[in-house]
C-alpha cells in the first residue's frame, strides 16, 4: 500500500506538466471553436494598424514640436553681455541644465592628488616621440571597484621645459585610424591625424580611448551601455567626461606640462567629446571641434532609428543644442571646423547653427576668439588650421 502511494505521488509530480499542457491545449481549442461560432463585432486588422500608425505620427509630431517650445527660452533671451562675470552668471542655467540632463557630476568620481595607482607602460618610440599607455583610476573605490581612464600619451623628443598639452579625442573608433596591415598607427600625417602637427611643434598629446566596441560584445554595445547607465540612474556621457577630467587631473600634476597651455581637439565623435568636455572643464584654454558641430535635430533625425543614443538626452534638441554648449565654452577660444563634402555631418547644418554660436562671442566683443573654418574635405580634420588657432589662443 505504501509503495503504491509513493508511486502514485511520484506519478502525480512528474505527470503534472503533462496535465497542464493538456489543459492549456484544450483551452486553446475551445477558444478557436468559440471564435468561429462567435457573432461579436470585429474590426479588420488593417484598420487597427492604421489607427496605430496615426498615433505614431501624432506623437512624433508633438514631440518634435516641443523642441521649439523649450521652457528655457526666456532665460536664453535674458543672457547678459555687460561683462564676463555677468555673462557667466546668466548662462549658469545652461550648465545646470546640462549637468542635470546627463547626471553629472558622478558621486563616486575620484578626487585629490593620490595617483599612486596610475600605471604607465611604454609602447614604443620613433624619431618624433615616445609613446606610453596610461591607465588612471577615475571612478569607484576599493569596495566598489574602479573604472579607469585609458589613453595614449605621446611626448615629443624635442620640447621646451614645460610644454603645452593637447587632449586629442578621436572619432567612433576611439583611437587613431587603422592602417592597411590591421595595426594602429599611433601617429600619421593625414587628414584625420590629431597628433603629429602638435608633436612637431613640441607639444605633448594625450589620446583618450573611449568605449565603442569590445570583443565578444554586440556592435551596438555603446547604445546598450547608454541604456544600462540610464537604468542605473547615471549616464555613459557623465562617465566618459569624468574619465577625461580625471586624466587632466593627473597630467597637470606632472612638471613637464604647462597647465596654462592646455587645449583639446577632436573630430567626429571626438568633436562631440571636445565640445562638451571643454564646456564642463574650465581648465581647457582652447578647443577645436571638427566634423561634428551641426544642427542636432537634422543629424539625429537622419540617423533614426539607430545611432547616437547617447546624444538623445533631455533637452538635447531644445536648450542644449550645439550653439548653447558653445556658450559654455565662451569666452575661451573655440574653432569649429567643417568639411565641405562631409558625408556624416553636412556642411549646411554647420552653416545653419554657427552664426548662433558666434553671436555669444560677438556680443561680448570677443569675436576674434571664435572661428568657423570651412575647408575642402569630407569627414576630416584640418590640422594646420587647428594648430595655428591653438597657438594663437594660448596667447589670449
Amino acid at each position: 500500500m505504501v509503495i503504491c502511494g509513493v508511486a502514485l505521488l511520484a506519478w502525480s509530480y512528474f505527470a503534472r506538466p503533462i496535465y497542464d499542457a493538456a489543459w492549456i491545449a484544450a483551452q486553446r481549442g475551445r477558444d478557436k471553436v468559440d471564435a468561429k461560432l462567435a457573432r461579436n463585432a470585429q474590426v479588420p486588422l488593417d484598420d487597427v494598424v492604421a489607427l496605430n500608425t496615426q498615433l505614431v505620427v501624432e506623437t512624433e509630431d508633438y514631440i518634435k514640436s516641443t523642441r521649439d517650445l523649450d521652457a528655457h527660452l526666456p532665460q536664453l533671451q535674458n543672457i547678459r553681455y555687460t561683462s564676463l562675470p555677468d555673462f557667466a552668471a546668466s548662462t549658469g542655467f545652461l550648465r545646470e541644465t546640462l549637468q542635470q540632463s546627463i547626471k553629472y557630476p558622478l558621486a563616486n568620481a575620484l578626487h585629490g592628488n593620490d595617483f599612486s595607482s596610475v600605471r604607465e607602460t611604454s609602447i614604443g618610440e620613433d624619431t618624433l616621440a615616445s609613446y606610453s599607455l596610461l591607465v588612471i583610476p577615475a571612478l569607484g573605490d576599493s569596495r566598489t571597484g574602479l573604472v579607469n581612464t585609458m589613453g595614449i600619451l605621446i611626448i615629443p623628443k624635442k620640447h621646451e621645459m614645460r610644454m603645452p598639452l593637447i587632449i586629442a579625442a578621436h572619432g567612433r573608433g576611439g583611437m587613431p585610424e587603422r592602417s592597411a596591415n590591421g595595426k594602429i598607427k599611433l601617429m600619421e600625417s593625414n587628414n584625420r591625424d590629431l597628433a603629429q602637427g602638435a608633436i612637431e611643434r613640441g607639444w605633448a598629446v594625450f589620446e583618450p580611448i573611449y568605449v565603442f566596441y569590445g570583443r565578444g560584445y554586440p556592435e551596438n554595445i555603446r547604445d546598450l551601455l547608454t541604456i544600462r547607465a540610464e537604468e542605473a540612474g547615471t549616464s555613459l556621457l557623465a562617465i566618459e567626461f569624468t574619465k577625461t577630467e580625471r586624466a587632466i587631473d593627473y597630467l597637470l600634476t606632472r612638471p613637464e606640462f604647462d597647465a596654462s597651455r592646455l587645449a583639446m581637439v577632436g573630430m567626429s565623435y571626438g568633436g562631440f567629446n571636445t565640445l562638451y568636455t571643454t564646456a564642463l572643464d574650465s581648465r581647457i584654454r582652447v578647443a577645436v571641434v571638427a566634423a561634428y558641430f551641426n544642427d542636432r535635430a537634422e543629424v539625429l533625425d537622419s540617423n533614426e532609428p539607430f545611432g547616437f543614443y547617447d546624444w538623445r538626452f533631455s533637452h538635447s534638441q531644445g536648450v542644449l543644442r550645439d550653439p548653447q554648449i558653445a556658450a559654455l565654452v565662451c569666452p575661451r577660444p573655440l574653432q569649429i571646423q567643417a568639411g565641405t563634402q562631409d558625408q556624416l555631418f553636412p556642411v549646411e547644418g554647420a552653416r545653419k547653427v554657427v552664426p548662433e554660436a558666434r553671436e555669444y562671442y560677438r556680443k561680448l566683443g570677443l569675436e576674434a576668439r571664435f572661428e568657423y573654418h570651412e575647408f575642402v574635405g569630407r569627414h576630416d580634420f584640418d590640422g594646420d588650421a587647428a594648430w595655428t588657432f591653438i597657438e594663437r589662443g594660448f596667447k589670449l
